[in-house]
C-alpha cells in the first residue's frame, strides 16, 4: 500500500513538473511571437497595432531589454515624460552601458527637461567621460542651458576624439560663428563652408524650424544635388514637402518606399518617419493589405 501511495505521488509531483515546464515554455514562445508581430506592425507603418502587441509583450515579460528600449522609443516619438521612465528601465536591466544612459540624456533633452538629461550625464563614469558620444551629447545640454562656453568646450573634444565627423565639427562652428574674436568668426565660417554637404542639412532644418519652406526647399534640392547625400537627406526633403504641403509629397514618399522595400534598416527608418509624422498609412512594397472583414479584433492574440 505504502509503495503504491509513493508510487503516486511521484506521478504527481511528474505531472506538475510537466504543467510548469510548459506553461513556462508557452509564455516564453508567447513573448517571442508578440515581438515578431511588434516589428512586422512596425514595417507597415502600423504604429496602433505595433504598440499593442508591444504592450502585450511586455506583460509578458516586463524585463524584455529590447521590449523596453522599443517602448521608450514609442513614448519618445509621442513625446510622452514616459519616455524616461522607460530610459531609466533600461538602463537599470543593462547598467554596464553608456549608450543607454547618453539616450537616457538625450530623450530628457528632446522632452525639454534639461536638468534630467544633466542629471543622466552625471551617472556616468570616468571611461564613458572620455568619449566622443559624451562630449557631443555634454555640448548639446550645454547649449540648452545656454552655456555657450561650456558647450564650445565639449565640442572641440569631440573633434579632437572625432576629427572625421562632420556633424560634430559643425556643431563647434555654428557656436564659433557667435565668437567676439573676428579671427574665431572667420574660421568658423571658412569650416562651414568647407562642409557643404553637412551645412545644407543644417541650413535646411533651420529653415524649416523658422517656417520658412520655400527657402527649405530650395536647399533641401541642393543638398540632394550633392554626391555624397545619404538615404536621410530623402526624408529630410520629405519633411520640407510636408512642411510645404506640396502635392509632390505623396510621390516622393511613394518613391521612398518603393527604395526602401528591399533595405531592412531602411524600411525601418521610412515607417518611423512615417509614425513620426503622422503620414497616412500606406503599405510597403513587398507587403500586401488586409481587408478590413479578415483583420481579427486582437491581431496580437
Amino acid at each position: 500500500m505504502r509503495k503504491r501511495f509513493l508510487v503516486f505521488i511521484f506521478v504527481v509531483c511528474v505531472v506538475a513538473v510537466a504543467g510548469v515546464l510548459s506553461y513556462r515554455g508557452y509564455k516564453v514562445w508567447r513573448h517571442a511571437r508578440l515581438m515578431r508581430q511588434t516589428k512586422e506592425f512596425l514595417a507597415k507603418s502600423d504604429g496602433r497595432n505595433a504598440l499593442l502587441c508591444l504592450q502585450l509583450a511586455l506583460r509578458s515579460d516586463p524585463y524584455d531589454l529590447e521590449a523596453c528600449r522599443m517602448m521608450a522609443d514609442f513614448a519618445e516619438l509621442g513625446r510622452s515624460p514616459s519616455a524616461l521612465l522607460w530610459r531609466q528601465r533600461v538602463v537599470d536591466l543593462e547598467p554596464d552601458s553608456i549608450t543607454n544612459r547618453l539616450l537616457w540624456a538625450r530623450t530628457a533633452l528632446a522632452l525639454g527637461d534639461v536638468g534630467s538629461a544633466q542629471k543622466a550625464l552625471d551617472t556616468l563614469d570616468e571611461p564613458g567621460r572620455k568619449t566622443a558620444a559624451y562630449h557631443k551629447t555634454a555640448g548639446a545640454v550645454a547649449v540648452a542651458a545656454s552655456q555657450l562656453a561650456e558647450a564650445a568646450r565639449h565640442f572641440q573634444e569631440a573633434v579632437r576624439l572625432e576629427p572625421e565627423n562632420a556633424s560634430t565639427r559643425i556643431n563647434l562652428a555654428v557656436l564659433q560663428l557667435q565668437a567676439r574674436d573676428p579671427v574665431v568668426a572667420a574660421g568658423a565660417r571658412a569650416a562651414l563652408e568647407s562642409l557643404r554637404t553637412e551645412a545644407l542639412r543644417q541650413l535646411t532644418v533651420d529653415a524649416v524650424r523658422r517656417n520658412e519652406p520655400a527657402s527649405a526647399l530650395s536647399l533641401v534640392n541642393e543638398l540632394l544635388r550633392e554626391t555624397n547625400s545619404v538615404f536621410a537627406d530623402r526624408l529630410l526633403h520629405l519633411d520640407v514637402l510636408r512642411q510645404a504641403k506640396s502635392p509632390a509629397s505623396p510621390a516622393a514618399l511613394a518613391a521612398l518606399q518603393k527604395d526602401a522595400a528591399t533595405d531592412p534598416a531602411r524600411t525601418f527608418d521610412v515607417a518611423r518617419w512615417m509614425l513620426a509624422t503622422g503620414a497616412p498609412r500606406t503599405p510597403l512594397p513587398g507587403f500586401s493589405r488586409c481587408r478590413p472583414a479578415c483583420r481579427p479584433i486582437n491581431p496580437c492574440r
